[in-house]
């Protein structure tokens, strides 16, 4: 997409939500350059990092793909002209950059952190312990999610509002600064979820409380993700695997409908399973 064709943004963010946040406005269109210190790079480019995992290293590469990328000092005139000339830069929120920007002129400034006051040094984990919805995730695994999903809510979130940003200086023409944390975006996101009926019921329909919305297995152990909730697709389902179920059992929590379909599945391989459902839409896909 190229909506954003022609929009000029500075990131000095480092990481994963910043960057997210770039590689977002990036495959709007926008021309992202990332700009980091030649002294102190970004933490998930280095191999000192590697050891925990290749795959911040990985991270980094793919979500810096489609972005020019500058090494340099922050005392560079050059950098200080493209500052002033850029649509909006996102900085992280901290002295050193507060102190820095004071001296150029900024068209829009977009401040991200974890959090204010005693929230300042959240991290992921941190940040999903105070909504109220993680601990659901917890009565069935005490690991923490594989992604760090509130990060990744946290990237989403600062292309949002630096859209908002962008249409707001178009409006009034006027230099902008505004700061958007961690903390407020797990809260905004995570909290719209909440539901009283959770305390009663942890099992709901998308963590695998109904025979129609769950994961099964080939009989060659590939996982499929089967998501047919609507009636026309649990009907088709039902039709084209052979199984003699109702309507009323897409819903039926009981274990006697898992398991028919648990057997199913199991008695047949993937590419049996492909040749089956080639042409329908079953909402049935396997997973990558």
């Amino acid at each position: 997409m190229n909506l954003l064709n022609g929009i000029e943004i500075l990131d000095f963010t480092s990481r994963l939500p910043g960057p997210l946040a770039g590689y977002i406005l990036s495959d709007l269109g926008a021309n992202v350059t990332k700009i980091e210190s030649r002294l102190k790079p970004d933490p998930f480019s280095e191999s000192h990092l590697q050891f925990v995992s290749p795959a911040f290293n990985d991270w980094y590469q793919q979500l810096n793909q489609n972005k020019s990328l500058i090494q340099c000092e922050f005392d560079d005139p050059q950098l200080h002209e493209r500052v002033n000339k850029a649509d909006l830069i996102v900085i992280p929120k901290n002295k050193f950059f507060l102190d820095w920007i004071k001296y150029l002129k900024p068209k829009v400034v977009l401040q991200i952190a974890a959090g204010e006051k005693e929230f300042s040094s959240l991290h992921d984990l941190n940040a999903l312990a105070l909504t109220s919805t993680f601990n659901l995730h917890l009565q069935e695994n005490q690991s923490p999610p594989y992604l760090p999903i509130a990060g990744l809510s946290f990237g989403s979130h600062i292309a949002t509002t630096a859209l908002a940003c962008l249409l707001k200086f178009q409006q009034t023409k006027l230099p902008l600064t505004q700061t958007v944390t961690l903390k407020e975006t797990v809260e905004l996101i995570f909290e719209a979820f909440k539901s009283e009926s959770f305390e009663h019921s942890p099992k709901q329909l998308h963590n695998g409380a109904l025979p129609c919305y769950n994961i099964y297995q080939s009989k060659d152990h590939k996982f499929l993700c089967l998501a047919a909730v609507e009636e026309k697709y649990w009907k088709l389902f039902c039709e084209i695997f052979n199984l003699d179920l109702t309507m009323e059992d897409r819903f039926n929590k009981s274990e006697e409908i898992f398991e028919k379909i648990r057997k199913k599945f199991a008695s047949i391989t993937a590419n049996e399973i492909s040749n089956i459902i080639e042409d329908k839409q079953v909402c049935l896909t396997f997973v990558k």
